[in-house]
């Protein structure tokens, strides 16, 4: 396997000594900034049996010139095979610039090549660009080992294991994946769940609720909803630090406030209202199908019609506003055709009406729960 590092190079003026750091793979030496955390990583991936191939060192000029001979000839002494790769760029190169710079050297990576992030040295924008490298390696599949640190100022000096920020990148990510799509893998691979009680019945918590979702099981829609905040209101009430391997509490907080804030319909204990914040939410993340048939199985079934007096909504609303496109230009109360059509055959969505779309449905459904007594409906069972 190949492992490359990317750092930016810092400016060496002359004034620190060499000096020890102590880590977790025993001491490591340097006087440059990031002399001392790439030799920690060169010992920690050789304990892994793992060599650094390569070094992706941003540089300025001035560092070009004041540091980089030194950096290449105290890695190679201790690691004659790496290859030091210098990245050229201004003083103020902008993010972009300095992105595209960097990734023309990266790239191609190999399929199973890892990356290990030097945080120490370089510029005020660092973390950014950083930020931004990082953001790319997850989109490509690459897989970052870990990151590295050198704490100049703690007694002793020592170098550190950034990887818990790596970690919470991860979570966020996988938050946001689950958020979106409701697809729970990311956050079930990414939680360390040895340290949640129960964390099976989360596990198929979150599952049920996506099989829920992706094989238009909405008769099962209360029970899988009512498991799911059950299980998510277990694990947030609790302080399960560890189950997340990195500050615990807060990416508690985070989460909590997260999903509260995109999946409310989770912790809704009304079901119709429930219902209603899901509809939006697929009509939001283009589930565009299952909002349809929601809507349809839930409020506007038969039985529905009759005893939440949805046709009579409808002629008031028929009255107030002139829309032929949406309501058959008759004397007879009718519910709009695509919802009827949608009902008995997902394939005719795009033959149901000439004009119908994504936009035109989205519209639909949304004006439908509009006319909805959220509060005072029955909902099918």
């Amino acid at each position: 396997m190949k492992v490359t590092m990317i750092l930016v190079l810092s400016i060496y003026d002359g004034k620190n000594p060499q000096s020890d750091y102590e880590s977790d793979c025993g001491t490591v030496s340097g006087a440059q900034t990031n002399e001392a955390p790439v030799k920690y990583a060169i010992k920690r991936l050789a304990e892994d049996g793992k060599k650094l191939t390569r070094i992706i060192a941003v540089t300025t000029e001035r560092a070009r010139k004041t540091a980089l001979e030194m950096f290449t000839n105290s890695i190679n002494a201790v690691s004659p095979d790496t290859e030091i790769i210098p990245v050229d760029i201004e003083n103020n190169e902008d993010a972009t610039n300095l992105l595209k710079k960097t990734l023309e050297k990266l790239i191609p990576l190999d399929e199973d090549e890892a990356v290990v992030m030097e945080t120490t040295g370089g510029f005020r924008n660092t973390t950014n660009f950083l930020s931004l490298v990082s953001r790319f390696l997850h989109l490509n599949g690459t897989k970052i080992l870990f990151s590295t640190y050198a704490d100049f100022h703690s007694a002793p000096k020592c170098v550190k294991d950034t990887s818990e920020s790596d970690k919470l990148h991860d979570l966020i990510e996988a938050l946001n994946v689950f958020t979106a799509t409701s697809n729970p893998e990311l956050l079930i691979e990414r939680v360390n769940l040895s340290q949640i009680p129960n964390a099976q019945a989360l596990c198929n918590a979150l599952n049920d609720y996506y099989e829920m979702l992706l094989f238009y099981k909405i008769s099962k829609y209360e029970k899988t909803i009512k498991q799911l905040r059950d299980n998510l209101n277990t694990l947030l009430g609790n302080n399960f630090i560890n189950a997340f391997d990195i500050s615990g509490l807060l990416f508690r907080d985070v989460l909590r406030q997260t999903l509260m804030k995109k999946t409310p319909f989770i912790f809704e204990e009304h079901m119709a209202r429930s219902l209603k914040m899901f509809i939006e939410w697929c009509l939001d993340n283009n589930y565009i199908a299952q909002a349809v048939i929601i809507l349809m199985q839930k409020f506007i079934s038969e039985q529905n019609v009759g005893r939440n007096n949805i046709f009579e909504r409808i002629r008031i609303y028929r009255n107030d506003i002139s829309h032929t496109d949406w309501y058959e230009d008759n004397d007879m109360l009718q519910i709009p055709d695509f919802f009827y059509g949608l009902s008995y055959s997902l394939n005719e969505i795009n033959t149901i009406r000439k004009q119908a779309n994504v936009s035109t449905i989205k519209r639909d459904v949304r004006k439908a729960l509009e006319l909805i007594d959220i509060d005072n409906i029955i909902i099918t069972t």
